[in-house]
């Protein structure tokens, strides 16, 4: 699928979030061309110390696989879910490992176990969030590490920044 379906798809109205998510999860996963499948977060993160989960919608993959990354390790409040809100926070395009290897202790050691619990070895993640901190997050799985080109990095920035727009 051509990026710009996903970019007129985030767009698009729908008849509420979560018709409006589960459209744009399709879309990105035509984008990736990922057979493994794709997940993707709605979510606020206008708290400073905090990340509300709006919704999830998983295509392809075992939904304990998707809730486990919305569920997340067993925190309070503080430098940890901090952490978590400057990722939630900023345009970005990774891989799971990478983005773990700057993550804290407690949340590295609990999404590498999810990652092994599922026999992934890592994930695509892009991140589209606008000013007033609503975003959405597509994450798709991969068998083996990911590596972002330039050129393809670059590619799904400027995908986030519009898909944020929408």
């Amino acid at each position: 699928m051509d990026p710009i379906a996903l970019v007129e798809t985030a767009y698009a109205p729908a008849a509420d979030e979560g018709a409006w998510l589960e459209a744009t999860t399709r879309a990105a996963r035509a984008v990736f061309g990922n057979a493994e499948g794709v997940f993707s977060l709605a979510y606020e993160a206008t708290d400073p110390e905090w990340v509300a989960i709006r919704g999830v919608s998983a295509l392809g993959l075992d939904p304990a696989f998707a809730r486990a990354f919305v569920n997340g390790p067993p925190i309070a409040r503080g430098e940890e879910t901090r952490a978590m809100v400057r990722i939630f926070r900023t345009v970005l395009v990774t891989s799971a490992r990478r983005k773990l290897e700057e993550s804290p202790p407690i949340l590295r050691g609990y999404f590498e176990k999810v990652l092994a619990g599922a026999g992934v070895a890592d994930a695509a993640v892009v991140n589209a969030t606008d000013p007033s901190r609503l975003g959405i997050m597509f994450v798709a799985p991969a068998g083996s590490r990911r590596r972002w080109s330039p050129r393809e990095a670059h590619r799904w920035q400027r995908i986030a920044a519009h898909v944020a727009a929408g």
